[in-house]
Formats: C-alpha cells, sequence, structure tokens
C-alpha cells in the first residue's frame, strides 16, 4: 500500500465497488448473517433462508465482501449521503 496520498495509486488494488442501500437498515437486510454485528429481529422474514430468498444478489455480495457496518446517521443528513455517492467517485488512469 502506498504510505503516503502522492506516491500514485496502489498496485495491490485494482478496484474498489462501493455498494449503497437505502431506505433499509443494515440489520433488516444482513443482521442475521454470521460475522457481522447485527441485530436479527428487524430482519424482514423469520429465517435466513427466507431472507436469502427475497434478496440473494445484496446477501451473497455481503457474503463475499467486507461489510461496513456500525455506521449510523440521522436522516436529515441524507443529502450529504447522496452528494458523496454521487461526486465521491474518481478514475485514476
Amino acid at each position: 500500500m502506498p504510505a503516503t496520498n502522492t506516491e500514485g495509486p496502489s498496485k495491490q488494488i485494482e478496484h474498489v465497488f462501493f455498494i449503497v442501500r437505502e431506505n433499509k437498515t443494515f440489520d433488516a437486510l444482513f443482521g442475521d448473517l454470521p460475522g457481522v454485528e447485527g441485530d436479527a429481529s428487524p430482519t424482514m422474514k423469520a429465517t435466513t433462508a427466507e431472507m436469502d430468498e427475497i434478496w440473494p444478489n445484496l446477501r451473497d455480495l455481503a457474503r463475499g465482501f467486507t461489510n461496513a457496518d456500525n455506521f449510523n446517521s440521522l436522516a436529515i443528513k441524507s443529502t450529504q449521503g447522496h452528494q458523496w455517492t454521487t461526486y465521491g467517485r474518481a478514475v485514476i488512469r
């Protein structure tokens, strides 16, 4: 990993995928998955199998990659989140 942000891009990280889901809480979608610090009580169905049936692609991604749980914000801060996810991308060639 580069020691500073002036050394150029990492030779080890080629792509970063940032998947954003809005209007659902982390726990409602992923609270029942092993390895997350979630609360399974607000999941939308009773069993992990039922959740996997409803959200197969999303939950496969969550199982295969790093999850950022325990990030919380007030709904009134949603505008800043939209701006960050829309304009917070860069392509370095």
